[in-house]
């Protein structure tokens, strides 16, 4: 004789109703080209027209078969093979941003899953200079992450005066926000 307990009413209504929340975004959703899957990039380091250039640019190079926003996230719908062209071409940014850094007193290291950014500023370094170096390596690493097959990116940024030693930042992007405080990077 076998015996099975039977779930209660209660949570086989909880998993039928999950399971319909869960699939009515994607049964709406037949503007996607054939072949491709959306990659969401959830920040953007520019204004609407920025975003929009990207996109012209992005379609154009052929980097994807559609692009779309809304609220503040792009969707890029790529195929396979546009996938990897987008992960080989962040992995080789940030590879020739890191290569840059070495003959320069500011460097830039990550991991190898670029998911931890290391930056040394010395004293005295143009602070936004340095700011645009790092927002052009959080974009970068977010596309390589995102590309990978994430869906959720974050980069563990920790930024140090290396004249001082002093530790000017320490945070997850993009949950908090990286701000270089000009004064502190001037310490000698």
């Amino acid at each position: 004789m076998e015996f099975r307990k039977k779930l209660p009413a209660y949570i086989i209504i909880a998993t039928c109703v999950l399971t319909v929340i869960l699939t009515i975004p994607y049964a709406f959703h037949k503007d996607v080209p054939e072949g491709t899957k959306d990659y969401i990039l959830t920040r953007m380091y520019g204004n609407g027209d920025v975003v929009a250039e990207y996109q012209k640019m992005i379609l154009k190079q052929k980097l994807c078969e559609k692009t779309k926003t809304d609220d503040m996230y792009l969707h890029i719908y790529a195929t396979e093979e546009q996938r990897q062209r987008w992960v080989k071409e962040a992995k080789k940014n940030l590879e020739d941003l890191a290569k840059q850094s070495k003959n320069s007193k500011l460097k830039f290291l990550f991991n190898d899953k670029y998911d931890t950014l290391n930056v040394k500023i010395p004293a005295g370094t143009n602070p936004y200079k340095a700011g645009a170096l790092m927002h052009q390596a959080l974009f970068n690493a977010q596309l390589y992450q995102v590309f990978s097959g994430g869906s959720y990116w974050n980069v563990h940024v920790i930024v140090d005066n290396s004249t001082t030693g002093e530790r000017l930042i320490d945070v997850n992007h993009p949950m908090q926000e990286v701000v270089i405080d000009p004064e502190k990077i001037k310490k000698k």
